[in-house]
């Protein structure tokens, strides 16, 4: 492994490889990155460079998403089976004791990772956590993953663009409306976008499956279970502040942070937030 910098791997579970990206040469507890619903490990490529600079970083691209697709199995793409992939990896590496860093849905994979293995994890940052309500959790299922079925004029490359777009601008991206808008000044990367796309592309085949069995995961449940220390950490603006809040009043040992908007992009923010 080259020293002092991320290489891409792709390690061995009993169904197939889950793809990983991932540093080595620095000595402390390693830090896990799990990914949103839908997107990749390259969600976290902005604060990359700055978080393998100071622990061993591990960026997993779940199973239905990114480099792994379907090599980790072609049944059912749900939550729990994604969470057991990661965890027979994490078994593989000989990891543990390890720090969790999770977004979005992907906080639900690593909630799932935590209770199925209890001794892996000693805590979870988990970013713009979703626990839903029950009317938000029927929504959500049928409409937050695209439907981008591949068409012969291409309409399928355009809707993953457009899904994209709005992902930057609304939450859910489905209904652009003024009470769903993200709390900061419209500032559209168009490589950033370019990549969600791909993402979603990508994802498309499992996407539909992943969204609707985390939609009906009882977070509820499980947050109570969990002994570790969770922080809570909804993005100013990006609309999750009230599900973190409902979350953080769940588990036992949790609490509640502010983040910036910008901290997937933001690699000292993100140690800040670890090292505090």
């Amino acid at each position: 492994p080259p020293g002092g910098r991320l290489w891409s791997d792709f390690i061995e579970v009993d169904s197939g490889q889950i793809y990983v990206r991932r540093s080595a040469g620095k000595k402390g507890k390693p830090l896990v990155l799990i990914h949103d619903m839908g997107a990749s490990s390259k969600q976290w490529s902005d604060a990359l460079d700055v978080l393998q600079s100071r622990r061993p970083t591990l960026a997993f691209d779940l199973p239905g998403h990114g480099e792994t697709g379907a090599a980790a199995g072609n049944g059912p793409m749900t939550l729990s089976f994604m969470a057991e992939k990661i965890a027979e990896a994490l078994t593989t590496l000989n990891l543990t004791d390890i720090d969790l860093v999770s977004m979005g849905g992907g906080g639900l994979v690593a909630l799932d990772l935590v209770l199925r293995s209890p001794c892996l994890a000693s805590s979870l940052l988990a970013i713009d956590f979703w626990l839903l309500a029950e009317d938000e959790a029927a929504a959500l299922s049928g409409d937050l993953a695209p439907e981008l079925t591949p068409r012969s004029h291409g309409g399928h490359l355009l809707a993953a663009w457009m899904a994209a777009r709005d992902g930057e601008l609304y939450w859910p991206w489905f209904e652009p409306v003024v009470d769903n808008s993200i709390d900061d000044p419209p500032d559209l990367d168009l490589d950033l976008v370019q990549r969600n796309a791909a993402d979603l592309l990508k994802a498309a085949p499992w996407h539909r499956d992943a969204v609707a069995s985390a939609t009906a995961y009882d977070a509820k449940s499980g947050l109570r279970k969990v002994a570790i220390p969770i922080s809570f950490a909804p993005r100013l603006g990006g609309r999750h502040e009230a599900r973190c809040e409902r979350a953080k009043l769940l588990a036992r040992d949790a609490k509640l942070l502010s983040v910036p908007i910008d901290v997937l992009q933001n690699g000292p923010a993100l140690l800040c937030l670890l090292d505090g």
